[in-house]
């Protein structure tokens, strides 16, 4: 039997399913059977307060548990998100595993370590952590994952900042492979694309802008209601949708009041997967305007929808997708009166209006999708497997 048809038994632990995962899953288990190895996914709880997502369980094409079903877990789990993996060490011992792929840096990933160094079988490290002027990790959060990257044998960074921030770790940069944040863009490509079809604009109408995500300090939305004002004594024809919620929604819509923008924010909260692209289909141009961002999930699903996008420059997928006046623009959103030109730029030709949601959707289907994302989970483990056990050796 050749190498690469050896069966091996790979486990990957992660905090909790959501919908923009389980597509990426569903890839990654049908590549790796037909490597002949078996996926089987490990989330510590079914989510917490915070994520108020609905998971569509019967999608999952992959072998899953759940260790909150067999093990629990506690009330301030369930709030912060922050789970201790119980059962973990348990399940591994009875599951065998040749490869264990962490998701982070937490709990679960030490229990690993641990199992690692007690059995040698193979870890992985899947980090999307970046490095930052308005995060900073404390001494010893730095000394625990230096620590834990010497015992991984590999790494998957969701783009280029993670496999930046893993290396200045002192992971080897042969030794990390980006396995690209993304989601299943064909359905909001084709979903948007679908209600665009009916839908109809008014001649001198008002210029969409869209954000979605969280209404937190960090999102950085209060600067967006700033270029609304910007925008507003401009005298330019501006809305702003806003779909999230979040602990900043009541300051937010007070600092709108207070700045005269009120009439030009709409406030939508939460909305499921399937509302997105309603969302979408309604915009102009996607707006990103997070000051700290791992990545940015909402990127990759504005450009499948072939919008233009204005991305921090400060968010870790802005320096993967954003090739700057090609697919869209990175920006400090800090700079309001800049964004506002950028705006009003846009607004004045159309023609680049298509021609940057044309490219976004382009660049983000050649390389943001999930074929392409679960081929740099296969080729990390190829990476850390031993010499001998290489595949095509």
């Amino acid at each position: 039997m050749r190498p690469e048809l050896i069966p091996q038994r790979v486990v990957l632990v992660t905090n909790i399913p959501n919908p923009y995962r389980i597509p990426l899953f569903n890839v990654l288990a049908r590549k790796m059977s037909e490597k002949g190895m078996g996926l089987e996914v490990v989330f510590a709880a079914r989510g917490y307060a915070r994520r108020k997502w609905t998971v569509a369980w019967d999608e999952i094409r992959f072998n899953y548990q759940v260790l909150e079903d067999e093990f629990g877990i506690s009330e301030k789990e369930r709030k912060s998100g922050r789970f201790r993996y119980r059962g973990l060490l348990r399940l591994l011992r009875q599951a065998r595993p040749q490869f264990i792929i962490c998701g982070g840096f937490h709990r679960g990933t030490w229990q690993a370590a641990w199992h690692r160094l007690r059995t040698g079988c193979r870890l992985v490290i899947w980090s999307g952590s970046v490095p930052t002027l308005q995060r900073e990790y404390s001494l010893a959060q730095r000394w625990h994952r230096r620590l834990l990257i010497r015992l991984a044998h590999a790494f998957a960074a969701y783009g280029t900042r993670a496999r930046e921030y893993l290396v200045a770790l002192g992971a080897k940069e042969s030794k990390v492979h980006i396995a690209i944040n993304t989601t299943d863009i064909e359905y909001y490509r084709n979903e948007t694309e679908r209600l665009r079809k009916g839908r109809s604009r008014l001649p001198g109408g008002p210029f969409h802008l869209l954000y979605m995500g969280n209404l937190d300090r960090r999102k950085r939305v209060d600067n967006l209601l700033h270029l609304m004002k910007e925008l507003q004594e401009r005298e330019v024809k501006a809305k702003l949708t806003c779909v999230g919620s979040g602990s900043q929604a009541t300051k937010l819509q007070a600092l709108a009041l207070k700045l005269g923008v009120q009439e030009r924010v709409s406030w939508e909260g939460f909305q499921p997967r399937q509302r997105i692209p309603h969302y979408l289909a309604a915009a102009d141009c996607f707006v990103f305007p997070s000051e700290y961002d791992v990545w940015g999930m909402v990127l990759v699903e504005a450009m499948a929808a072939g919008l233009p996008c204005l991305a921090s420059a400060y968010a870790g997928a802005t320096a993967d997708l954003i090739l700057d006046g090609k697919t869209g623009y990175a920006v400090d959103f800090n700079q309001v009166e800049r964004v506002a030109t950028l705006i009003q730029g846009l607004i004045d030709h159309p023609g680049e209006i298509e021609t940057l949601g044309k490219a976004a959707l382009h660049f983000i289907a050649e390389n943001g999708n999930l074929e392409t994302a679960a081929g740099g989970f296969l080729a990390a483990l190829c990476s850390a497997r031993p010499r001998a056990e290489k595949v095509g050796s």
